[in-house]
């Protein structure tokens, strides 16, 4: 019974840890994809006239 009991509380704590390990990686690759998705718009709104101006005062703002 006491193994038992054991077993199952090692398999909890394993399946959770398992579940934090998992969510922290989907987290983290959903932040990259956002982050090249936003690299990808600014690189193709650099090329557009029309944002040029916004772009270069965003950038003199971050400075």
């Amino acid at each position: 019974m006491k193994k038992l009991v054991v077993g199952i509380s090692f398999l909890t704590i394993f399946t959770v840890s398992l579940g934090i390990y998992v969510s922290k990686d989907e987290k983290k690759r959903r932040y990259m994809q956002i982050k090249r998705i936003m690299a990808d718009m600014e690189n193709k709104d650099e090329h557009n006239p029309a944002n040029m101006y916004i772009l270069r005062e965003n950038k003199i703002e971050s400075q």
